[in-house]
């Protein structure tokens, strides 16, 4: 990643904290929930799992802090896809991508020094943009997994693989009963949390999304069995609307952290000492 001045850290860090504030009391009472129990198997289990979420919450920070310090150092990742002529409303044809594919000069080169140049469509900066936006959702996914099964442990609920996802959070809100299980079961059962987790399943297992930050937008069409043309494309991402997703998919986590801690510091009062 490119060099920066104090100075331009030092702002790019209050945006972040302004628009992704840390959780930082929260993670702080978390631990100090299972700091002091007796060690088994079962709280080591516990006690990981909280390191996880500590540290995912960094890395994700981390990743969105570096997504606005590429925005704000090029900003033509802004402008990405405004000049794309012919293909600015639809993309590019997926077949006409193969086809080129050999011609494209340093086609496998993935290290660059130089973050504005092109490549494949867009620049490097941008394409490198979108991975950090992808990673933060990714990350964040991964966190609110951990934050389900520590409520599960805390529930006493036999264990199993958990994920943060509304049938789970409907059996804790059950299994707990309480105004904190119900803030949760909101958040799982809510259109954005949906849309945040079929984004991270999609790139983690069917079609990953492309972004004109990133280069040409891909699609392809067929016609189905009445004769519909039927157009499948990414072209609606771009630099606002992927720190959008960024922002909103971590700001899910914190709603969410703030009653998982509320649960443990009752399940496991925090010592005074």
């Amino acid at each position: 990643m490119e060099q920066y001045s104090n100075e331009t850290l030092i702002r790019i860090q209050k945006q972040l904290d302004l628009n992704c504030p840390s959780p930082e009391s929260a993670l702080v009472k978390l631990g100090l929930c299972v700091a002091t129990l007796p060690s088994n198997k079962e709280i080591a289990k516990l006690r990981r799992l909280i390191l996880d979420v500590d540290d995912l919450t960094a890395q994700i920070r981390w990743h969105l802090g570096q997504a606005l310090l590429l925005i704000d150092s090029l900003p033509d990742i802004r402008k990405a896809g405004e000049d794309d002529g012919l293909f600015k409303d639809l993309g590019m044809p997926i077949s006409a991508l193969f086809l080129l594919r050999s011609y494209i000069v340093e086609a496998d080169r993935v290290l660059y020094n130089d973050l504005s140049a092109p490549r494949r469509g867009g620049t490097v900066g941008g394409w490198i943009f979108h991975m950090m936006i992808d990673s933060a959702v990714y990350r964040t996914v991964s966190a609110m997994d951990r934050l389900a099964t520590i409520l599960w442990y805390a529930a006493e609920l036999p264990i199993k693989r958990i994920y943060f996802r509304s049938g789970i959070i409907k059996k804790l809100d059950k299994a707990l009963c309480s105004d904190e299980t119900t803030h949760l079961l909101r958040i799982a059962e809510g259109k954005l949390m949906n849309f945040i987790i079929d984004y991270r399943d999609d790139l983690t297992h069917n079609a990953k999304a492309y972004s004109r930050t990133s280069g040409a937008t891909p699609f392809e069409q067929w016609k189905d069995e009445t004769g519909r043309l039927v157009v499948w494309n990414d072209n609606t991402w771009n630099a606002e609307t992927l720190l959008a997703l960024g922002r909103a998919a971590y700001l899910q986590f914190t709603d969410a952290l703030v009653p998982t801690v509320a649960i443990c510091e009752k399940k496991w009062p925090i010592s005074p000492d």
